[in-house]
């Protein structure tokens, strides 16, 4: 079970002390988890952090604040099988800008190996942070929610990114792909290696499927032993 919306809305912020106050959602996934639990079926939290409903201003006050949240979180998806620990950190294709982007800098075929490179293609919707800061933000979520899951007895929930237009066909959506290996190579170089990545399948009538570049994309992550999830499956036919 994967509660949609139960954990990135709601009156999520800083009391006057720090102390997080959770959203008022948060018991509704308490209940889709307790179903599962009932039923036999495992639980798939989603998500902690996705930058387009960023994090309220005061948990950027300090990393205590940003613990806080997070040990929070952790509490709340204890037990979990699967948690979206980060959720749709690119460029989105057909944005003005996220067009602009990916469309550069699959004209210039530079090497994506290179952070200089697939650093690019992050969301400017991410927190008021640039450059490196930006991929330190993300190393230290996924490395706290990690320390706190263990130290809830929770060490084997599989940690996920969820990204959106991986399927899709053209020129962004390839560069997308791209931009993910290297970003899963620097994320296991600082010691913050993802479990898997959850391919989202919303289907466009008017957009289609890139089969081939999906099965590459797929056979390269499990070169790499990465888990793929295919997630948020629906259609649109108009």
């Amino acid at each position: 079970m994967k509660p949609q919306n139960a954990y990135h809305k709601g009156q999520n912020g800083c009391r006057k002390d720090n102390s997080v106050r959770l959203p008022p959602e948060w018991p509704e996934a308490d209940k889709a988890e307790e179903f599962a639990k009932q039923h036999g079926l495992g639980f798939h939290a989603h998500t902690l952090y996705w930058p387009k409903h960023n994090w309220p201003a005061c948990f950027m006050v300090s990393r205590d604040t940003q613990r806080a949240f997070i040990r929070a979180f952790a509490k709340q998806i204890a037990g979990a099988k699967f948690c979206d620990v980060l959720n749709e950190i690119f460029w989105k294709v057909r944005s003005q800008d996220g067009n602009g982007k990916l469309f550069a800098l699959f004209d210039a075929d530079e090497d994506f190996t290179e952070f200089d490179v697939w650093s690019q293609v992050l969301s400017s919707d991410m927190l008021p942070i640039t450059g490196k800061q930006r991929l330190d933000f993300l190393v230290f979520i996924v490395q706290t929610l990690r320390d706190d899951l263990a130290d809830l007895n929770s060490a084997n929930t599989r940690l996920l990114i969820n990204e959106d237009q991986l399927t899709w066909p053209g020129k962004g959506p390839i560069i997308k792909r791209k931009a993910m290996l290297g970003f899963l190579d620097y994320m296991e170089e600082q010691d913050a290696r993802l479990d898997g990545v959850g391919l989202q399948g919303h289907i466009h009538a008017d957009i289609g499927v890139d089969a081939d570049g999906t099965k590459g994309f797929i056979q390269d992550l499990g070169r790499k032993n990465y888990e793929v999830h295919f997630s948020e499956l629906d259609y649109d036919n108009t």
